[in-house]
C-alpha cells in the first residue's frame, strides 16, 4: 500500500474538500471517525478494515498503518495540522507572505494551509481545484 506523497496529498485534500468540515469532537478535539460520517486528514487514509475507535487520542507516529503507507510520518502530520488549524507544523506553513487576517472559515483556512504544504514539498496543486 505504499503510496508517494502526492497520492496522499491528493486522497486527503480531495477528501477533505468534498467533506467540507473537520472531523472534530464536542470540545473541538480532533477524530480519526466522527459523527456523520466524517474524517479528520489521517482519518482518510485509514482503511476501514483496519480502524478501530481505540486508535483515538493515538499520534500518527504511534498508529501502525502509518509505516505501510511509505511517506514520511511528518508530511502526514503536516496534512492533519492543516485539517485541525494549522498548528505546529513540522516547517513554517504561514512564511513571510502571509496575510493580516486569517480566514474564518475552515475550508479556505484548510486550502491555504493546504497550498502552502504543496509549495514545501513541491506537490501538485490539482486537489485543490476540486469541490
Amino acid at each position: 500500500m505504499t503510496q508517494t506523497k502526492q497520492e496522499v496529498f491528493d486522497t486527503v485534500v480531495s477528501a477533505l474538500i468534498k467533506q467540507g468540515h473537520p472531523s472534530i469532537d464536542t470540545s473541538g478535539g480532533c477524530l480519526y471517525r466522527g459523527p456523520d460520517g466524517l474524517k479528520c486528514a489521517i482519518g482518510h487514509l485509514i482503511p476501514d478494515n483496519v480502524y478501530t475507535p481505540d486508535m483515538e487520542n493515538v499520534s500518527a507516529d504511534h498508529l501502525a498503518f502509518t509505516k505501510t503507507l511509505g511517506v514520511d510520518v511528518k508530511f502526514v502530520e503536516d496534512l492533519q495540522r492543516a485539517h485541525d488549524g494549522g498548528s505546529c507544523f513540522t516547517f513554517d506553513p504561514i512564511g513571510t507572505d502571509a496575510p493580516d487576517s486569517t480566514p474564518t472559515d475552515w475550508l479556505a483556512q484548510f486550502r491555504s494551509l493546504a497550498s502552502r504544504i504543496a509549495d514545501h514539498y513541491g506537490l501538485n496543486k490539482d486537489a485543490l481545484s476540486n469541490g
